[in-house]
């Protein structure tokens, strides 16, 4: 999976770059295997039975975690009849009961769950269509190609 930008993000890079308002940090072009893009956490769609599953698995394994805060949220509670949160719901969820993003994102990365996709702002609004900008989280990285460097 080619993951880049379009042309004209591409133009404006270097003109946002020089107007002071970019602080630090480069624009990678990557190859990420379409099986790792396809484990990670969609924050823009309701979580699937096979995410579910494995989230709730990983639940139980964690003492800090209390399942029943998360079997609503994830749609697998008998009492809960409508559908199951958003990725970022459930990212929100996991963060504020580890008390930290960086606990949340090593919980999902033990439970196999490689990184956040999510839609760009260009892609946003268009019912779940579109590009995706991908976060792979830290230990993962090294199953990504990088492409180029801006």
């Amino acid at each position: 999976r080619d993951i880049g930008v379009t042309g004209v993000q591409t133009c404006a890079l270097p003109i946002y770059k020089q107007s002071g308002n970019w602080a630090s940090g480069n624009l990678y072009h990557a190859d990420l295997p379409d099986r790792m893009a396809n484990q990670m956490l969609d924050w823009d769609a309701p979580v699937d039975e096979s995410m579910a599953s494995r989230l709730m698995s990983a639940v139980h394994k964690n003492e800090k975690l209390n399942p029943s805060d998360f079997e609503d949220a994830l749609g697998l509670s008998d009492s809960y009849y409508g559908q199951p949160e958003d990725g970022r719901a459930i990212y929100k969820l996991l963060s504020g009961s580890l008390k930290s993003d960086a606990e949340a994102s090593e919980f999902l990365r033990n439970a196999g769950i490689p990184g956040i996709k999510y839609l760009d702002a260009g892609s946003r609004g268009q019912s779940g269509t579109g590009t995706r900008n991908f976060v792979v989280f830290p230990g993962e990285e090294k199953r990504v190609k990088i492409l180029k460097r801006e």
